[in-house]
């Protein structure tokens, strides 16, 4: 028989993490969903249990609790929703002012320094802001595919209460 050094078993152990890691990683998407529901569930169990000792069924427990989740979570939007919307419109109403400011103010001493500089550097700036101007393009798509794969947070979020709903009604 043939036994392990030390030196071989860190190695198994270090292989065995990488891959359960790397394994964990690709299918973290997946298994979201799954994780949170289960921590959401460890935690609303006692309210399901005090609702069962009250006279609710499991699934009528269930069934209010994910009720008052949802009023909880609409109600939350309602109320901050009109906000956000107003500070966003008085945010663009204010940008004109921000421009005019900016012509009044600073681009007359930023004429003055352009004067001095070189026309070289001048050269070399704006193709600098064209480059970050392509950053911030590629920002901007970027965001755009993220607000899209956000959209999938919602089916997320659907598995999950499917899934808490499960384990709440088969945990006793």
């Amino acid at each position: 028989m043939m036994s392990m050094t030390t030196k071989d078993k860190l190695l198994f152990w270090v292989v065995g993490f990488s891959l359960l890691g790397g394994f964990l990683y690709m299918v973290s998407d997946i298994l979201l969903p799954f994780v949170v529901a289960m921590i959401v569930a460890y935690f609303l169990d006692p309210a399901a249990d005090k609702l069962e000792d009250v006279g609710f069924s499991r699934s009528m427990a269930t069934l209010t609790i994910t009720s008052i989740f949802f009023l909880i979570v609409i109600s939350v939007v309602v109320l901050i929703a009109p906000v956000l919307y107003d500070q966003l419109l008085s945010m663009l109403k204010q940008i004109p002012s921000y421009i005019s400011m900016f012509n009044e103010k600073l681009l007359p001493k930023f004429s003055i320094l352009l004067e001095q500089i070189d026309p070289n550097a001048i050269e070399k700036a704006q193709e600098s802001v064209s480059e970050v101007s392509k950053i911030i393009f590629s920002f901007i798509t970027k965001l755009i595919g993220n607000i899209w794969s956000s959209g999938l947070a919602v089916v997320n979020i659907l598995s999950l209460l499917f899934v808490t709903n499960r384990y709440f009604l088969y945990a006793t």
